[in-house]
Formats: structure tokens, C-alpha cells, sequence
């Protein structure tokens, strides 16, 4: 097949080709671009079921990025120190629950979304 055969069967071929994919409603884009953008949605939908828990582990409220991106010794050290020096978590909302034969420490939404609030981060959360 030489070049002018294939310049004619691009130009035939490309039209219906944008059509297709007008009509499909469909888009391309680069492909860390399309991974950026499932990582987001990931995230949020992280997000959105960690919210509906009472109680969250450091680790739940690192993961879903509820103060930004920190890691779970850094939530830990916040919430232990931090926050209960600057009195945003209240008598009650730092338990200790059993967790098999140990226990864990969880915080409550209440002071989680308290911190987030005073830290910045809640506005993106909610969206």
C-alpha cells in the first residue's frame, strides 16, 4: 500500500472514526491521565464510606486522607497530642476498643471532622 493509499483511507476513515466516538460520548485522553483521575474517584468513594463509620482507626482516616496525606503514626501523634492539647477532641471521642486479644484507639467522626475543619482539609473532603 503506498502513502497516497493510505492518506485516502485515513481521511475516509478518521471522520467516521470522530463520529463514533461523538456519538458514544466517549473521549481520549492520555493514559496517566485516565489513572489520575481513577485514582481520585477511588479515593472519594474512600472517602465516602469511611464517613458513614462512628468510629475510625488512625490508620481508616490516614488512608482515606480525611487530614491530608499523613500517615497513620502522624494521625496517631496528632490526635494523641495535638489535638487533644488544643482540646479538639473532646472526653469520649479518643476510645480504646478491643480488637481480638488487643486494643486499638479510634476516634470519633465528630472530632474527626472537627480536626479536619481546624487542619483545612474538610472542604475537600465534602465535595
Amino acid at each position: 500500500m503506498g502513502a497516497a493509499e493510505t492518506r485516502k483511507m485515513v481521511q475516509e476513515f478518521f471522520p467516521a472514526f470522530m463520529e463514533e466516538l461523538k456519538a458514544n460520548n466517549l473521549v481520549i485522553v492520555p493514559a496517566d491521565y485516565a489513572e489520575d483521575r481513577r485514582q481520585e474517584i477511588k479515593l472519594k468513594k474512600l472517602k465516602r464510606a469511611t464517613l458513614k463509620k462512628n468510629l475510625l482507626t488512625f490508620k481508616e482516616i490516614s488512608d482515606a486522607q480525611l487530614w491530608g496525606e499523613i500517615s497513620p503514626k502522624a494521625v496517631r501523634d496528632y490526635a494523641m497530642v495535638k489535638a487533644s492539647g488544643k482540646r479538639y477532641i473532646k472526653k469520649g471521642e479518643l476510645l480504646k476498643v478491643p480488637k481480638g486479644e488487643r486494643e486499638i484507639w479510634k476516634l470519633s467522626i465528630v472530632a474527626v471532622e472537627r480536626i479536619a475543619k481546624a487542619k483545612g482539609t474538610w472542604s475537600s473532603i465534602v465535595e
